[in-house]
């Protein structure tokens, strides 16, 4: 888009890019639908309800209301592609933070096992023996 090109351009060269990927398929759709004659803001919109991912609602919105005020799209989606990048590095860092949690549980029940048998197994065998009267 910042390289000149309209979105429906854009539109078109990303489909070419990305392929026959089930993204790429939507996108064909939305610019299909937009060549057949639906506004951008209703083929954005349907494009969104079809995903239905939080993540492109909000790319969608943006889009929808820069096109109302008749503001640049360029802008609005490299600040949206940093907010994303932005969010995807603190789901990152929230599944990271929760790994040590999960692995406590498996952890302590091998190791505490091995443990107990390693320092159990020479105290039962003496109480065995003991017991037996040897």
């Amino acid at each position: 888009m910042e390289a000149g090109l309209d979105f429906t351009s854009a539109l078109a060269r990303m489909c070419k890019k990305i392929g026959h990927t089930p993204l790429g398929r939507e996108f064909a759709l939305m610019l299909h639908e937009i060549q057949l004659g639906k506004t951008r803001s209703q083929a954005l919109r349907d494009f969104s309800r079809r995903i239905n991912v939080t993540e492109v609602g909000s790319v969608v919105a943006s889009l929808v209301q820069a096109e109302e005020l008749g503001s640049s799209l360029g802008p609005i989606l490299r600040i949206q592609a940093a907010q994303q990048r932005e969010r995807r590095a603190q789901r990152a860092e929230e599944m990271a933070m929760k790994a040590p949690v999960k692995i406590l549980a498996p952890l302590v029940l091998c190791f505490f096992t091995t443990i107990l048998i390693i320092l159990g197994g020479p105290i039962a065998m003496q109480v065995f023996s003991a017991l037996r009267g040897e």
